[in-house]
């Protein structure tokens, strides 16, 4: 066992002893063998974001949450994702039953410094906030939910800390109820930065929705149209 996954495996161990129910791990079927994900409880605590909700007519149901530790990975990812039961956008083309948002915060697997924050910045776009995003107590981050479509922006205006709930108990219900992402960037976090968006590959790597969305992105760049979540410029 890699000397770094060993160590953390016995102090995972010794805590999930001394606080009954801290992990609870499963395996799925995109998760790479060198990637491990628990609902290690004090850690998701640790980096949670505070959320900015009041001003939302649709408010969060749940915050659910894992642990991304890899044997490749000088880092480890807090993985939570907000639910909520409908998105009401604009159009029908931006409406839909259910919603689930990413918030990754990726630290340093020894110090537990804060790397930085990967976010969906704009219809499941990622949008990669370095150590300058607003951290509380610097470990955590401070966003706005922006109203319709639930993506992000950051804020000095501290929310609310969530509760964190536990991934497991969601993430297969999800998918076999035809959840549109990228499952591999669910289960393996790392992935999801060099993808450059949570949407699923159509074939070869192409993403229909990760196309479409880009290119609304380049013209509200170009443009210079607010559409209230992370600046285009940012991306």
């Amino acid at each position: 066992m890699h000397r770094r996954r060993f160590l953390k495996a016995a102090s995972a161990t010794a805590a999930t002893l001394a606080t009954v129910g801290r992990v609870s791990a499963a395996t799925y079927q995109d998760q790479p063998e060198y990637v491990s994900l628990t609902y290690d409880l004090p850690t998701l605590e640790t980096y949670r974001p505070y959320l900015v909700t009041r001003h939302l007519d649709i408010k969060p149901t749940a915050v659910y949450g894992w642990v991304a530790d890899s044997t490749e990975r000088e880092t480890d990812v807090a993985c939570y994702w907000v639910s909520y039961v409908t998105q009401q956008g604009v159009t029908s083309a931006d409406s839909h039953q259910y919603d689930r948002e990413p918030i990754y915060v990726e630290f340093d697997s020894e110090t537990g410094e804060v790397q930085q924050v990967l976010v969906d910045g704009y219809h499941y776009l990622v949008k990669t906030y370095p150590g300058s995003l607003t951290l509380e107590n610097d470990t955590h981050p401070v966003l706005h939910i922006v109203k319709p479509w639930h993506f992000y922006r950051q804020t000095t205006d501290l929310g609310e800390l969530p509760a964190i709930e536990d991934m497991h108990d969601k993430f297969d219900p999800w998918v076999s109820n035809d959840w549109n992402v990228h499952k591999e960037s669910v289960v393996n976090p790392w992935r999801v930065e060099n993808r450059g968006h949570w949407w699923p590959d159509l074939v070869a790597g192409f993403s229909v929705n990760g196309t479409l969305w880009n290119a609304m992105l380049t013209a509200a760049q170009t443009t210079g149209f607010d559409f209230g979540g992370a600046q285009a410029s940012d991306f």
